[in-house]
């Protein structure tokens, strides 16, 4: 009987570890697709970026940076480049904005099949350890 209740426990934690580290890739880009007179007066009012979020940029020389917003004032975005660089961004020469969000209907059903997997795993282990015998 102690050896299933170690099971069980294996189990839990196995099937936390998968929640944990699925949940972190459900991540999708959404572009903004505006003019950029409209995209830069959304930025400006803070609809469209927020101090935290993730970011792709385009700018008029075609240059793209990714970055995590720390500021957005009138006339400038202010981040973190990947490499932990900062970075100053003018709104006005700015074309094209992705954000990076989670996705919660991917999330969610990476999470369920994750968990499946892992409960479906450990049961044929736990068979095989009944059958044949603990080694």
């Amino acid at each position: 009987m102690r050896r299933r209740h170690a099971f069980h426990g294996c189990l839990g934690v196995g099937s936390l570890l998968v929640v944990a580290l699925v949940s972190f890739g459900c991540t999708t880009l959404q572009s903004t697709q505006l003019p950029p007179e409209e995209l830069r007066y959304g930025i400006r009012s803070g609809d469209l970026v927020q101090p935290g979020d993730e970011i792709s940029v385009v700018t008029v020389d075609g240059a793209e940076l990714v970055l995590v917003a720390r500021d957005v004032d009138d006339a400038v975005i202010r981040g973190e480049l990947p490499g932990g660089e900062e970075a100053t961004v003018a709104i006005d020469d700015l074309v094209a904005l992705r954000t990076h969000q989670v996705d919660p209907v991917r999330t969610g059903f990476a999470v369920a099949g994750g968990s499946y997997a892992l409960t479906l795993l450990l049961w044929v282990f736990i068979g095989f350890t009944i059958v044949f015998g603990a080694a």
